[in-house]
């Protein structure tokens, strides 16, 4: 065995030799002091612990709270990206009803060519 580990062992070893030798009033002493100890100990584990607790509930409240926020964000720009192309599309509808050049209506909208003759095809069938 290695040397650490054979003087863990007899000091373990030596400290209950120890403890066995103790009268009954110092046996008594160490008990209540190996009580205080082991009640101190729980103790602050368990104040720890509870602390602990608290602060993951608030940090998981505020991640929560904060996700919340960013993904309203984020359905905001979604919205107003929608509304931006559904504008788009309706004054390039508007345009082609009042026979507007394709290339006169990308440049107003900012829609592509392939998308304004796309909805003029969409346009037509629905009419005809």
């Amino acid at each position: 065995r290695p040397v650490e580990v054979q003087n863990r062992i007899f000091n373990r070893l030596f400290s209950t030799a120890e403890i066995c030798n103790l009268n009954e009033f110092e046996f008594m002493k160490y008990s209540r002091s190996l009580k205080d100890y082991r009640d101190w100990h729980n103790t602050l584990n368990h104040a720890i612990e509870k602390e602990t607790a608290k602060i993951t509930r608030r940090i998981s409240a505020k991640l929560r709270k904060e996700m919340r926020e960013e993904g309203r964000e984020e359905g905001r720009a979604e919205g107003r990206a929608e509304g931006e192309k559904y504008t788009q599309i309706e004054t390039a509808k508007r345009m082609l009803e009042d026979d507007f050049s394709t290339e006169l209506i990308a440049k107003f909208t900012g829609l592509s060519i392939d998308e304004i003759e796309n909805l003029k095809t969409a346009l037509q069938n629905k009419l005809g």
